[in-house]
C-alpha cells in the first residue's frame, strides 16, 4: 500500500511541475584592460540550487554548486582539463554506447524533440549593461552609435544599456542580469511521451576492423 502512496506523490508532484513554473536568474560581470587584466564571474540559481564560477587573470578558474546553502560540487579548470583528457581515451566507449542509443532512438527525431523542447523555456528578463571607453574618441562615439542601433533591434525582453566614458583610456566592463521560466514536469512528461512513442529496436551495423579496410588494386602495365 505504501508504494501505491508513493506512486500517486510522484504523480501529483508531475502534475503540480506541468503548470508551475520555475525561476532561474543568472548573473555575470566581467571587465578588462589593455594591460592583460581581466576577472569574470557569473551565477545561476535554480530555487535552492546556486552554481556559481569565477576567474580572473593568473587565477585559476573555479566553479561552485550550493545545495540551501551548502557546497556540494567544486571543480578547477585543472581538473575539468584531467578528465576532458581521459573521455578522450574512452572515445571507443562513448562510439559504442552511441551506436547502442541509435539502436533504439533515431538522432534525427530526437534533435527536432530538443530543438521543440524550447517553448517550455521562457525568457522573461534579460538586462545587459555596457561601460566603455576608447583612447580614440572617435571610436568611442561609433561604438556608441552602433550600440544604440542594435538596442532598437533586441525583442522586448532583452533591454541593452549602455554608460560609455570619454576618459580617453581604454577600458571595457560589461554586466548581465535575467531571468527564465522553466517548466520542468512539462519536459519530463515530453521526455516520457517520446521515449514511449519513438522507441524502436534496429539491428546493430556491422563493424569494419580497420585492419581489413579495402585497399585499391594496384594497376600493372602490360608488357
Amino acid at each position: 500500500m505504501l508504494w501505491v502512496l508513493c506512486a500517486a506523490f510522484f504523480v501529483l508532484l508531475l502534475v503540480v511541475l506541468a503548470f508551475m513554473p520555475v525561476r532561474a536568474q543568472m548573473h555575470a560581470q566581467g571587465r578588462g584592460d589593455p594591460t592583460g587584466a581581466w576577472a569574470m564571474a557569473g551565477g545561476l540559481q535554480v530555487g535552492p540550487l546556486a552554481l556559481s564560477a569565477v576567474g580572473a587573470a593568473g587565477v585559476e578558474p573555479v566553479a561552485h554548486a550550493h545545495l540551501f546553502g551548502r557546497q556540494i560540487w567544486t571543480r578547477r579548470l585543472s581538473e575539468l582539463r584531467r578528465r576532458e583528457s581521459m573521455a578522450e581515451k574512452e572515445s571507443t566507449d562513448l562510439l559504442e554506447r552511441y551506436e547502442n542509443f541509435e539502436r533504439w532512438f533515431d538522432s534525427s527525431e530526437v534533435a527536432r524533440f530538443a530543438f521543440g523542447e524550447r517553448r517550455r523555456l521562457r525568457l522573461t528578463t534579460l538586462e545587459i549593461d555596457l561601460e566603455y571607453s576608447f583612447m580614440d574618441v572617435a571610436l568611442t562615439g561609433k561604438v556608441m552609435a552602433a550600440v544604440y542601433m542594435l538596442s532598437g533591434l533586441l525583442p522586448p525582453p532583452i533591454l541593452l544599456r549602455q554608460k560609455p566614458s570619454w576618459e580617453g583610456v581604454d577600458q571595457a566592463q560589461a554586466g548581465m542580469t535575467g531571468e527564465i521560466k522553466v517548466w520542468p514536469g512539462r519536459i519530463v512528461m515530453d521526455t516520457l511521451w517520446f521515449a514511449i512513442t519513438r522507441v524502436h529496436l534496429r539491428k546493430p551495423k556491422p563493424r569494419t576492423p580497420p585492419d581489413r579496410v579495402a585497399r585499391t588494386p594496384e594497376l600493372t602495365e602490360p608488357k
